[in-house]
């Protein structure tokens, strides 16, 4: 057990220390963002809340999610622990505070199974080509997906890392992929008429054109950065030091803002903003499944295929597999130790104790 939770009075909860490689960590938080699963949803959205300013509108809302990953890297440097929000709300503000996080947390996750689930049944469906799918194929294709992940997640950190690492692999390749493939496709002057050409405006915050455009699609922005925190819950199985670890957070971040960034510009330059044109980001036959509307445009028929397998993979990562033992973990811990000031001066004395020459907060 790291000593600086035994400082806290954290208790060892059996997790096994290096049993995630830092590169691992990084890769679960990519996936727990399920990047696919959540540009297919917001991308058409997004663009016809804030326009061409979708991109700068992203950088944006980075900001604050940014500095709660920056908190959450200080909390896990000075306090690692798989039940962040529920623990450490617990201790530093007060017990009430911590159950109703835990409760947030477990809801959350909740949902996003369900979600994750049926974006699986119908993944499989479209997989053997099924028109119409029985409620038998629904309740059969949801419990062998529940069961595989369940299995998964009792099989450990070690073997269910490897796995997200592999998926998450092959998610981020079919984005990069199609993200090459759009912007060949502009720079060979094939975009779509009606999309306008990319331009440097794209990225000026005031060009956005009114204070509701950008709170819109800042709502969806903060909807697609949820889940950045799944690699800081691992802080104590996470190979190398908990400061380490922490970085890793920030790490899966940076780059998650970038390829948001990236294909959101390109899918922008290729299809446009045009309500009125078939083959536009928010048509309204478009709005709710991107990515596949634009895989079928580049590749043909067998796009829908490639899109449902690419979407099926990031949402089966909603149901990351620490999850189920995260949640679990923090409702074993009823007691809040330290009373909350003296756990917050605690942190802060520990951090500029820990603090050598030269070294940065």
């Amino acid at each position: 057990m790291h000593e600086e939770s035994v400082m806290h009075g954290l208790k060892a909860k059996g997790l096994k220390k290096g049993s995630v490689s830092k590169s691992a960590a990084v890769t679960i938080g990519l996936a727990a963002t399920a990047p696919a699963y959540s540009l297919t949803g917001a991308l058409g959205y997004g663009a016809s809340e804030s326009g061409y300013q979708l991109p700068i509108v992203f950088i944006l809302s980075v900001i604050p999610m940014f500095f709660v990953a920056l908190s959450y890297k200080h909390l896990t440097t000075s306090a690692p622990d798989s039940g962040t929000v529920f623990t450490w709300g617990a201790k530093a503000i007060g017990p009430r505070f911590g159950w109703f996080g835990g409760w947030a947390l477990l809801l959350a996750s909740v949902l996003a199974g369900v979600a994750a689930t049926q974006i699986i049944v119908n993944t499989t469906a479209i997989v053997f080509n099924l028109v119409e799918t029985p409620l038998w194929f629904h309740f059969g294709v949801a419990i062998l997906f529940i069961l595989s992940t369940t299995y998964l997640t009792a099989l450990g950190a070690e073997e269910s890392s490897r796995t997200t690492m592999f998926l998450t692999i092959a998610q981020y390749g079919g984005l990069i992929l199609l993200a090459a493939i759009l912007l060949l496709r502009v720079m060979q002057g094939n975009a779509v008429s009606t999309a306008e050409p990319f331009s440097m405006e794209w990225l000026n915050p005031f060009a956005i054109t009114s204070f509701s455009a950008f709170l819109n699609g800042f709502l969806i922005a903060l909807f697609i950065f949820w889940g950045f925190d799944a690699s800081l819950a691992m802080s104590e199985e996470t190979d190398g030091s908990s400061e380490q670890a922490g970085r890793s957070g920030l790490i899966a971040m940076t780059i998650t803002v970038i390829t948001y960034v990236v294909f959101s510009t390109t899918a922008l330059a290729y299809a446009g903003i045009d309500a009125q044109d078939k083959s536009s980001l928010t048509f309204k036959d478009n709005i709710d499944s991107i990515i596949t509307v634009l895989t079928t445009d580049m590749i043909g028929a067998k796009g829908t295929l490639i899109a449902a397998l690419i979407i099926g993979i990031s949402a089966s990562r909603l149901r990351c597999p620490r999850s189920c033992r995260q949640h679990v973990l923090r409702w074993q811990w009823r007691h809040t130790a330290p009373f909350p000031i003296d756990f917050l001066l605690s942190v802060k004395q520990h951090k500029h104790q820990s603090l050598q020459p030269g070294q940065s907060v």
